[in-house]
């Protein structure tokens, strides 16, 4: 009974990666200035900016070194519209490179996991909550049975998610697993967490058929419910290369600077 992932990668591995031409948005014609060792943080922004209040298109990083994340300028770049992408003229040493000269240090001072990313693409997209799933579902099943699916259209983009702290499917999620660290509470205090996002292909009734198939199964008498989920979309890292100035031997979970000083590239609700 394995699961399939075949359906991963760019729209379900059943298109190619595109090359988006243009428009284009040039950080040097906002101020970057490659390889003079002053932050180019705000003129890359401001570039990226340009490209989504315009609905769209290439942030180009020329040649060079840019300097991010400088002790007095130690703050992340955002990226918050869709189709927007960020494009080098190659990752090499001497090619488009993104430096980052300072750690960002978490918002609490010292928290483990707590330092923000320094690249970071869209964010807690809204959510519609649309109600609870009426019937089971199989894995590998792409039928999903809702109570009311007038809020839904084909395309849209949903969330099948569960939370449920029910003794029984706790012992089930947990039979033959071996508590190797009491300090991993999480799942008995705040129950079982599953979220699996999804693409409608079609709508007959209140039947939602999925682009791809369920991966994990579904008991409809637990608390599984569908959300509509507005995501970010057609957004890219391309060519470049990212650098940060970390010299120190590295030791698993020993600080906040070990495990996530430089916290490169994060995309949520895309």
């Amino acid at each position: 009974d394995i699961p399939d992932y075949s359906y991963a990668g760019y729209h379900r591995s059943e298109r190619g990666i595109p090359r988006v031409e243009g428009p284009i948005f040039n950080v040097l014609n906002y101020g970057a200035k490659p390889n003079d060792e002053k932050s180019d943080r705000a003129a890359i922004q401001k570039a990226i900016d340009a490209a989504g209040e315009a609905g769209g298109g290439v942030v180009l990083v020329p040649a060079g070194r840019y300097e991010l994340a400088q002790k007095n300028d130690a703050m992340p770049l955002y990226v918050t519209h869709s189709r927007v992408i960020i494009r080098g003229e190659g990752n090499g040493e001497e090619e488009s490179v993104l430096h980052l000269g300072e750690m960002l240090p978490p918002p609490l001072p010292l928290k483990m996991w707590g330092s923000p990313y320094v690249l970071q693409y869209g964010g807690n997209a809204p959510e519609t909550r649309i109600g609870r799933i009426k019937a089971d579902v199989a894995r590998g099943g792409r039928e999903v049975r809702v109570a009311d699916a007038k809020d839904l259209q084909a395309g849209d983009w949903i969330i099948l998610n569960l939370k449920d702290t029910d003794p029984d499917l706790l012992a089930e999620e947990l039979a033959g697993f071996e508590v190797i660290d009491k300090r991993w509470t999480q799942i008995r205090k705040e129950g079982v967490m599953v979220t699996e996002h999804h693409q409608i292909e079609s709508i007959s009734g209140n039947v939602l058929t999925l682009t791809a198939p369920v991966i994990k199964p579904i008991d409809h008498r637990r608390k599984w419910h569908v959300v509509k989920w507005e995501q970010w979309e057609e957004l890219g890292l391309e060519n470049l290369r990212m650098e940060g100035d970390w010299q120190d031997e590295f030791v698993h979970h020993r600080s906040w600077q070990d495990d996530g000083g430089y916290s490169m590239v994060k995309m949520t609700g895309v």
